[in-house]
């Protein structure tokens, strides 16, 4: 993980009834796989918007 950081390649961390923003800095947690599309579609959005 540190090593994609160093290169400068974005990680997100998508955690299914779990929270992993502790491992990444960028996180979302979804309860159901029916949350992933809307929560995919919202966070690459936000990454987008704040480059």
């Amino acid at each position: 993980m540190q090593r994609c950081r160093d290169s400068g390649i974005e990680t997100v961390g998508i955690g299914l009834g779990i929270e992993v923003s502790h491992l990444f800095p960028i996180a979302i947690t979804i309860n159901g796989l029916q949350e992933l599309r809307t929560q995919l579609f919202e966070l690459s959005k936000s990454v987008l918007l704040a480059a």
